[in-house]
């Protein structure tokens, strides 16, 4: 074997060698670009959950209540306050749920989310709730698709219970 023919053998080597790197980068890249949007939206949703517990909170929502309908009724605000803490769990397990759908939650723990869900969704008040955020999307979402599994699976133990 030549010189010349051993050149040629390592220069397809490290042409190989920089074709992995190439694919492995790209591979890299996917991910790095899935846990960004992952960090973001989390990041959202953490936003939002405590905005809405801040507004759940009694003087947030008398003030809320009073200026949107000019009534300072207890009913009403501890209504508001019911709604705003729905909304916080509302945002939280869909960002579990989307989170899942990337692979970046586990099926195990997932599961443990969604045993979660129907716990809370055990209580009527709280199913009420979400049976009519439900009704109220039109159009095929995967997370209302989910949160419908959930309260059906919720209502059957309740049912199962009496």
């Amino acid at each position: 074997m030549s010189l010349s023919d051993v050149a040629s053998i390592g220069s397809l080597v490290s042409g190989l060698a920089v074709l992995v790197s190439l694919l492995y980068l790209a591979q890299q890249t996917r991910q790095n670009v899935k846990h960004t949007r992952a960090l973001i939206f989390s990041g959202s949703a953490s936003r939002a959950v405590s905005l809405y517990l801040a507004m759940a909170s009694p003087e947030a929502s008398k003030v809320w209540v009073a200026e949107n309908t000019g009534s300072t009724d207890a009913a009403r605000i501890q209504h508001e306050q019911f709604r705003r803490m729905c909304g916080g769990f509302y945002i939280n397990w869909d960002d579990a749920f989307w989170q899942h759908e990337e692979g970046l939650i586990d099926d195990e723990s997932f599961e443990r989310v969604t045993n979660g869900v129907v716990a809370m969704l055990a209580a009527p008040a709280a199913r009420r709730y979400f049976e009519g955020v439900v009704r109220a999307v039109t159009g095929d979402f995967k997370f209302h698709n989910y949160l419908e599994q959930c309260l059906a699976r919720a209502s059957a133990e309740a049912a199962g219970r009496n």
